[in-house]
């Protein structure tokens, strides 16, 4: 009788702990690093609001749009809602206050300046500390300017990295070193199976990485490994909201 009670009791807490983990953000086997673990694709006001009572920071993408003099919350080729910066940040907890990644998609040296303004008016609306603020972008140069003021930087690795050739990966290696020279501040970010590499060659550089679409169970120890490395900044799982 007894053995048949635990039987039961282990049966319990195993459907106790699927039913967790299949309908909680923050999935068992990452629980302990909660303050690292961050909402991906976080682009819509709905989403947001529901991402600010899991994670203590979130990512959403932006596309500048010239035309508007607008920072555009998509991420192409997604069709984009009509929702601005500007607007997003306005329904934030002014109390909670979480980190935002910013993917910008289209950020280069050349609408670098537009953007920087546009982004500074609308932290200084919503009294939005720069600290706060990632800023990544896949084109290192326009990052520049960003670095200067308070903004955290990351550059963008080219997605993939670890699989290129060994030759390819040295060359591209060289590049990155070279383009992050005179960017000390800036950190790197990649996919969760860039981070031996990126943690080989680059072990100083402050990383932001992303672990999405389940990928945390088929690199579960990679995963771990990373979010014990004090150099990790965050990690980015995919966020459901129902």
């Amino acid at each position: 009788m007894t053995k048949n009670k635990y039987r039961i009791g282990g049966l319990l807490v195993f459907f106790l702990l699927v039913i967790v983990h299949y309908y909680s953000p923050i999935k068992p086997e990452l629980i302990g690093y909660q303050k690292k673990i961050w909402g991906h694709k976080i682009n819509s006001i709905e989403k947001q609001l529901a991402a600010q009572k899991y994670f203590s920071g979130i990512e959403l993408d932006l596309v500048y749009l010239h035309e508007k003099s607008c920072l555009d919350v998509n991420h192409p080729p997604d069709i984009s809602i009509g929702l601005s910066f500007s607007e997003y940040l306005k329904t934030i907890d002014k109390n909670i206050k979480p980190f935002l990644w910013l993917d910008i998609k289209n950020l280069s040296l050349k609408n670098s300046e537009n953007i920087i303004h546009l982004i500074q008016a609308t932290c200084a609306n919503n009294q939005y500390p720069y600290h706060k603020i990632l800023i990544e972008s896949s084109d290192p140069k326009s990052l520049v300017n960003f670095s200067k003021l308070d903004f955290q930087t990351s550059y963008y690795l080219p997605f993939g990295i670890t699989e290129l050739e060994f030759e390819r990966q040295t060359e591209q290696i060289t590049l990155i070193r070279k383009a992050l020279k005179q960017q000390p501040s800036t950190g790197i970010s990649s996919y969760i199976h860039d981070y031996e590499l990126m943690n080989t060659h680059f072990p100083n550089k402050t990383k932001y990485l992303w672990s999405l679409n389940k990928s945390y169970y088929k690199y579960f120890f990679l995963t771990q490994k990373a979010l014990r490395d004090p150099r990790v900044k965050s990690v980015l799982i995919s966020f459901k909201h129902k």
